[in-house]
């Protein structure tokens, strides 16, 4: 997972995920909340766009992903990524 800049004042936050596979959903989370998903079109990257309606309270933040693939087991949440907002 990587960070873009979104250090200006928005509503939702765009993140980079890495390695997932083609047609899985992958899921963020914020501290165990889901926040955003997005399916990935190949397994290069995918970016996923926070929901908007989910307020991040100012403070650090564990953020991970989970891939969803169709008939399979969830995998298990990425290495976090914290942010501080």
């Amino acid at each position: 997972m990587t960070r873009y800049n979104n250090a200006s004042p928005q509503t939702t936050l765009n993140f980079e995920v890495l390695g997932i596979e083609p047609d899985a959903t992958a899921r963020l989370y914020a501290d165990g909340v889901l926040i955003g998903e997005a399916v990935a079109t190949n397994e290069m990257t995918t970016v996923i766009t926070t929901d908007g309606s989910t307020t991040l309270a100012d403070g650090t933040h564990s953020i991970t992903v989970v891939q969803h693939i169709i008939g399979k087991r969830d995998s298990l949440p990425s290495e976090p990524l914290f942010i501080t907002i």
